[in-house]
């Protein structure tokens, strides 16, 4: 790989983290010869081979002008404010991409500073833990290049599915695909609680979709709660789907104490249309899913 189609130095911001981990990795992996940095608060649990490590901003002032990558693997907060910081040290020359799960406010700032850089600002719809290969990637491009260009061909190199959104776009879709579909699951989990769970008596008998339930649950408190505070709290949209949940539950409890057999199967009529032909591969998915539970 020439150097016009590679990075040759770079810097992972919250790089300790799960998600700057996951790319500290994979630029190590993918060019061994690359000037490798990561900022945080934090040490890493698992430090990286041949990756510069340091912990305040100061030590890097003098390197900024040479990064040809900057990734921002921060919370939305941290995130405003290191790139209000990075204003004045970046070169033109730089991509800057953050990692952030929604894209308004960040997209708006980027816009607001006039920043003299590339910039994309991409969302891994999956847990860092999974890695790349075979998930999607959703990418808003704002001041795009040549180093953006190398940028998406590595997260496709690395197996991930490359998908360009608007930032509206992006996150009207991320809060029915995240926010609603935590909120589901938190609200299942506050309903098992309230109902006075006990999971050691009940999980031997549990019937898969209920074990799947009870499994997601654990996918998120395995994650962490600022990063799905994040989710619902900033998405502007968010307000909407959990609002749309709850009515939901109240119009499947009128059904049941109101409503007649026809009233009730319109829901599975309902419910065909909104999957449309996917209903066939979903269902099979489903089948899948099931065998591989214990």
């Amino acid at each position: 790989m020439t150097n016009k189609k590679k990075f040759l130095s770079s810097l992972v911001i919250g790089g300790s983290g799960a998600v700057g981990h996951l790319f500290v990795q994979k630029l190590r992996e993918t060019f061994p010869a690359l000037k490798l940095s990561v900022l945080d608060l934090v040490k890493p649990q698992h430090p990286i081979d041949n990756v510069r490590y340091e912990y305040d901003l100061d030590n890097y002032i003098e390197d900024f002008k040479e990064f040809d990558l900057v990734i921002l693997a921060l919370p939305e907060t941290a995130a405003l404010t290191v790139l209000q910081d990075l204003k004045k040290w970046l070169n033109s020359d730089t991509l800057v991409v953050d990692t952030l799960s929604v894209k308004s406010t960040i997209c708006s700032k980027v816009e607001s500073l006039a920043l003299d850089v590339e910039y994309l600002s991409i969302n891994p719809m999956f847990a860092p833990s999974l890695g790349f290969s075979n998930q999607t990637v959703v990418v808003v491009p704002l001041q795009t290049g040549d180093k953006t260009s190398i940028f998406l061909s590595l997260l496709r190199n690395w197996g991930a599915t490359v998908k360009e959104l608007t930032a509206n776009e992006h996150d009207r879709a991320t809060a029915q695909l995240q926010s609603l579909t935590h909120s589901t699951i938190m609200a299942f989990g506050l309903a098992l609680i309230k109902g006075g769970y006990d999971i050691k008596q009940l999980l031997s008998i549990a019937p898969p979709p209920h074990k799947v339930m009870l499994s997601l649950i654990a996918r998120i408190i395995s994650g962490s709660p600022d990063v799905y505070r994040e989710i619902q709290i900033s998405n502007p949209y968010a307000s909407n789907v959990r609002e749309n949940l709850a009515d939901s539950v109240n119009l499947i409890d009128n059904l049941i104490a109101q409503g007649s057999q026809a009233d009730f199967a319109d829901l599975f009529d309902k419910f065909e249309v909104l999957l449309a032909d996917e209903r066939y591969f979903l269902t099979e998915q489903c089948k899948l899913l099931f065998k591989e539970l214990r």
